[in-house]
């Protein structure tokens, strides 16, 4: 190592990086890319390739590329991104492909989409790919650098061909108008309550069906149901439109099972879920959602626009019935106030329009003279009275405009000592009895010795 460093040193080598490279450094570059994509750009493109099935292998871009056995496995496709600041624009990426069997259960065969930022990192599949056991698979992100990787591996099965669609788009909303209004909101109005008579059945637990699937889509009649909720929001700028949704059944708690293993824990059977849609593919992030297991369940977020929808689905068991409830509140905050005017001293109050107006309560003063109240006695300090230290011997009786039956019998004021008694006090006095204690010693311990 020695000879190695010292050869490196005399051949002028700066510095050795031992370090991998950084996952910011994104995918291995000088790959021709499928897919080029600019702001508004939708590029479907249909691929007819075989690949077999591995069940959990995530194969990384290169390898499916470059090494022929897992080749046959996998299939990456290089994509370019021409981006825009405009961080309302969402990059979507749609995999379909032709399966056999109920949409909403696990299909053969099965596919899976990743997306790679670099050459050996892939984005949380829970998130952006990899999870779902139906076809179409999609991934949506704000892409924050110019290339990208896109694998699809082969799960379950085999398949001769798949589709991919890649877009570049803003982000989707609701249509309003567009769907008859289920439930229609305002504030301060009473609460919407209404019994449904539904059966819904569990789906795949991982699986979150869109609006339009449950609203129309052949298979998912008894999979999900779906609202639209319309909000006649207050849109003044001091208002906060808060929506409050809660979804109630009947439910048979299914007690914890005694055995060591991991989530055997009490849950309601059965177990329904509530999701908000904003758009026809985004739900609100944390609303509703299959880690909430109550009875009833509630949710509650800020609408920023009109139009929702309302998706509920099982993830255990089968239900016949539920019951929504739903409001609206604005939150308007009125400006606070005193019980009084600080300009007259009347009583105010706030009259519906907000206007803080006075209220006319005139006040009765013909009650005739003001009693008048004695004073408190006063107790005569006698252990310092006589010396020119008692309350009252400090004050002159005159200027506190007292009659002298208020006083003690003393002086109303005390004589300063002369400077005189002071010099002896302070001076002589202490010097004697120094002096005369000093004597005192001398002679005592002549004694002794």
């Amino acid at each position: 190592m020695l000879v190695l460093a010292a050869t490196l040193a005399g051949l002028g080598a700066g510095a050795i990086v031992l370090a991998p490279t950084s996952a910011s450094a994104g995918v291995t570059p000088g790959v021709k890319p499928d897919f080029v994509v600019n702001p508004g750009d939708t590029v479907p493109m249909e691929f007819s390739r075989t690949l077999i099935g591995s069940a959990e292998v995530k194969s990384h871009p290169d390898d499916c590329r470059k090494n022929a056995a897992i080749g046959l496995t996998c299939a990456a496709h290089r994509l370019k991104v021409n981006r825009t600041p405009d961080k309302n624009f969402q990059l979507r990426v749609t995999l379909e492909w032709q399966a056999e069997g109920d949409p909403t259960l696990a299909q053969v065969p099965d596919l899976d989409l990743f997306l790679f930022d670099n050459a050996t990192s892939a984005f949380d599949s829970t998130k952006v790919g990899g999870a779902g056991q139906t076809s179409p698979e999609q991934i949506k992100i704000v892409p924050d650098q110019d290339e990208y990787d896109i694998v699809v591996q082969a799960y379950a099965g085999a398949v001769t061909g798949y589709k991919l669609t890649v877009s570049y788009v803003a982000s989707a909303t609701l249509a309003s108008g567009s769907v008859t209004p289920d439930i229609v909101l305002t504030p301060h109005a009473a609460p919407f309550q209404h019994e449904y008579s539904s059966v819904i059945v569990a789906g795949q637990p991982l699986l979150d069906f869109f609006p339009d699937a449950c609203r129309s889509q052949p298979g998912y009649e008894q999979l999900c149901d779906v609202y639209r909720i319309k909000l006649n929001r207050n849109l003044s700028k001091d208002a906060t439109n808060f929506v409050v949704i809660q979804l109630d059944w009947s439910a048979v708690t299914v007690p914890a099972l005694n055995a060591v293993a991991t989530g055997l824990v009490s849950r309601p059977v059965p177990d329904l879920n509530m999701y908000v849609y904003d758009a026809p593919d985004h739900a609100l992030d944390g609303i509703g959602g299959t880690s909430i297991e109550n009875v009833p369940e509630q949710l509650g977020f800020v609408a920023t626009q009109d139009e929702y929808d309302l998706v509920i689905q099982s993830a255990g068991g089968t239900a016949t019935s539920y019951k929504l409830t739903a409001f609206l509140s604005d939150e308007v905050f009125t400006k606070p106030f005193e019980l009084l005017d600080p300009l007259t001293g009347t009583p105010i109050t706030q009259s519906p329009d907000g206007e803080i107006t006075p209220i006319n309560t005139p006040t009765d003063n013909s009650g005739g003279d003001v009693p008048t109240i004695a004073l408190a006695p006063v107790e005569p300090d006698s252990d310092i009275a006589g010396i020119g230290l008692g309350t009252t011997q400090q004050f002159n009786a005159d200027g506190l405009q007292l009659n002298r039956s208020a006083l003690r019998d003393t002086a109303a004021t005390a004589a300063p000592p002369s400077g005189i008694v002071l010099v002896i006090g302070l001076l002589i006095a202490p010097a004697v009895l120094l002096g005369a204690g000093f004597v005192f010693v001398r002679r005592r311990h002549s004694a002794v010795f």
